[in-house]
C-alpha cells in the first residue's frame, strides 16, 4: 500500500469514517457513517484518540455552540483521567463517579497532571455509540449542565469497551486552563 492512501485510510479511521469491525460485527453503525458539518476538533499532537472520543468532543463542541459557548479543547491529561476512569470501571466491575481508591474527579485529573481547574464530570455505560451516549447526557440536565457550562474550556474523553458488565463505559472531564 502507497503512503497517500496508508495516510488517507488512516485519517477516515480517526475521524470515525472508516468502519471498525471486531471480525463478527461492525463497531459502528451505518447511520453514524454519514458526513458531519464541520466543527472545531482541535488538532490532537500527542497520541490518537479512539474515534469515538473523537466524535462525542464534536458532539460536545455542536451543542455548545448552539448554546452560544466556545468550544472546549481537547487536554491530554483530562483524556488520560477520563480514559482510565473508564477502563478502571469496566474492569472491576463498577459503575461510579467516585473511583475504586475513593478518588473524585478533581483528585484523578490531578493524578494524571492537569494543572487547570477541573470543573466537573460526566459518566456513562451501556451506550453503543457516541451519538447514543450523547443523547443519554443531553436528556439529564446535570449532564446537559456539565456540557453546556461557558466556563470551561477544556475536556477529556475516555471511551472503553470492557466486554462484560455494561460493555461500554464512558467518561467525560471538563476543566478550565
Amino acid at each position: 500500500m502507497n503512503s497517500k492512501l496508508f495516510l488517507s485510510l488512516l485519517f477516515l479511521f480517526l475521524i470515525g469514517l472508516l468502519p471498525i469491525s471486531d471480525g463478527q460485527k461492525s463497531l459502528v453503525q451505518a447511520d453514524e457513517l454519514a458526513l458531519q458539518p464541520a466543527v472545531y476538533l482541535p488538532y490532537v499532537s500527542y497520541s490518537p484518540l479512539h474515534p469515538f472520543e473523537a466524535e462525542v468532543i464534536r458532539l460536545v463542541n455542536l451543542e455548545r455552540d448552539e448554546a452560544g459557548c466556545q468550544p472546549l479543547t481537547l487536554n491530554a491529561h483530562l483524556h488520560e483521567a477520563a480514559f482510565l476512569h473508564s477502563k478502571d470501571m469496566g474492569d472491576n466491575g463498577y459503575f461510579s463517579h467516585t473511583g475504586r481508591d475513593g478518588s473524585s474527579f478533581s483528585q484523578r485529573a490531578r493524578r494524571a497532571g492537569y494543572t487547570g481547574s477541573p470543573r466537573g464530570e460526566n459518566i456513562a455505560a451501556g451506550y453503543g455509540s457516541p451519538a447514543s451516549v450523547m443523547n443519554g447526557w443531553m436528556k439529564s440536565t446535570g449532564h446537559r449542565n456539565n456540557i453546556l457550562n461557558c466556563n470551561s474550556t477544556e475536556i477529556g474523553v475516555g471511551y472503553y469497551y470492557a466486554g462484560k458488565g455494561y460493555g461500554h463505559y464512558w467518561t467525560q472531564v471538563f476543566g478550565r486552563d
